[in-house]
């Protein structure tokens, strides 16, 4: 799921570590919330992940989120 919308993109451990091919970025470990603003999660790194749209490809960069 893409939300278009979003100022930050996330993608889970799990999620990245069954795609050998993406290059992760270590960063120091970061601490976001959910809206709600009690429910927090960690980031750990960072990895870019290319987006294909019919024949368009873009790349963002995502933070990969612990839990």
């Amino acid at each position: 799921m893409i939300d278009t919308g979003a100022q930050y993109s996330f993608i889970n451990e799990k999620c990245f570590k069954s795609n050998d091919q993406l290059k992760y970025s270590s960063t120091q470990h970061q601490t976001f919330f959910f809206a709600d603003g009690l429910t927090s999660f960690t980031v750990t790194g960072t990895v870019n992940l290319n987006i294909h749209v019919g024949h368009i490809i873009t790349t963002i960069s995502a933070f990969v989120t612990k839990n």
